[in-house]
């Protein structure tokens, strides 16, 4: 199962390290930090997911090194199209992907929303991971992190959940 717990804490320590700074420079590495934690914790999370379904019902240890080496080992991203889709349809198969996504997708567009949180934070990481830190960066606030953390929590839920109850 996911590990939300961990994640949560580290950005919230983050927020009080940013509120209680009165460093601009600090406070944009501490905004940069919760970013790139939380998008480790995003793609860690999808892996979890992906290994937790091969442990469950690939039987032979042989075939479960060889799906984790060709889905999840050599799977380096998070953007939902060209990362964690493809991995997900080698390791469930593509129609119990796309169940588990039109079920989402039935329940208030969750799935839309889910990608879109994906997608959104996949910029954010790459501003974050590839340019030099200055005082005239802008990124989001652990808060704000921690309030899109928040929202897509429940989703990763169900999307996790889904996959469990369609293939036990």
């Amino acid at each position: 199962m996911i590990n939300f717990i961990d994640i949560e804490n580290t950005i919230k320590e983050l927020e009080i390290l940013y509120s209680n700074s009165t460093n601009t420079l600090h406070q944009i590495l501490y905004s940069k930090l919760a970013i790139l934690e939380y998008c480790g914790w995003l793609e860690d999370s999808f892996d979890i997911i992906a290994d937790e379904y091969i442990t469950r019902n690939v039987l032979s240890s042989g075939n479960q090194q060889y799906i984790r080496k060709i889905s999840i080992e050599n799977n380096y991203g998070f953007s939902y199209e060209n990362n964690l889709r493809p991995m997900l349809s080698k390791v469930i198969g593509f129609p119990i992907l796309e169940f588990v996504e039109n079920d989402l997708e039935s329940d208030h567009g969750k799935f839309t929303l889910m990608k879109s949180y994906i997608d959104f934070f996949l910029r954010q990481r790459r501003n974050a991971a590839h340019k030099a830190t200055s005082v005239t960066m802008v990124y989001d606030t652990p808060s704000v992190v921690l309030s899109y953390f928040t929202k897509l929590k429940p989703i990763l839920q169900l999307f996790e959940n889904s996959i469990i109850v369609v293939y036990p």
